[in-house]
């Protein structure tokens, strides 16, 4: 997919978005974002034996599900894979937008767990949800600019003007 995009001094530029290459990346982000939530459960509940937060309901702390975070690490990062595609098709600096995004709700993952008050429970919550939201952040960037490629410029054969390349 072929879309205008703002160069330097606000050009616009024509770029590729290479869809196949975004949402492989966004899948394989999806798995690592949900390994990276396992791996807190097992962490937080074997080995500092503290169970962690459910934070649907703030002030009803419900001990989370093992399968419940994984499962949500891959569907937060499919939503930001969505996200991020949407960027690429609309906005003109769809990277630093996404940064942007991504950074608040890295802020609102760490922060929404002390809305049950304050414990050992909501520091190793707050830290696992920041560590899936901070794997899902730097994954997808690179994904993203990888699958955002400018289009390239045809060559002009400086004989005869004619743009259809070396092979003429």
């Amino acid at each position: 997919m072929t879309v205008e995009g703002t160069g330097p001094a606000g050009q616009q530029k024509p770029r590729t978005i290479r869809a196949g290459t975004l949402w492989a990346g966004g899948l394989a982000t999806a798995f690592v974002a949900g390994l990276v939530a396992a791996v807190g459960v097992v962490v937080s509940e074997n080995v500092l034996t503290i169970k962690l937060i459910h934070v649907g309901l703030p002030g009803n702390p419900h001990a989370a599900n093992w399968l419940a975070y994984p499962v949500i690490g891959f569907l937060l990062a499919i939503a930001a894979t969505a996200l991020l595609h949407l960027l690429l098709v609309l906005v003109p600096q769809p990277i630093r937008f996404f940064n942007w995004i991504i950074a608040l709700v890295a802020v609102l993952a760490a922060a929404l767990p002390f809305a049950s008050g304050i414990s050992s429970r909501t520091f190793v919550t707050s830290a696992v949800d920041l560590l899936v939201v901070l794997a899902i952040w730097l994954l997808l960037t690179g994904t993203g600019a990888r699958a955002l490629r400018p289009v390239p410029t045809p060559r002009h054969s400086p004989d005869t003007g004619d743009s259809s390349g070396p092979m003429s």
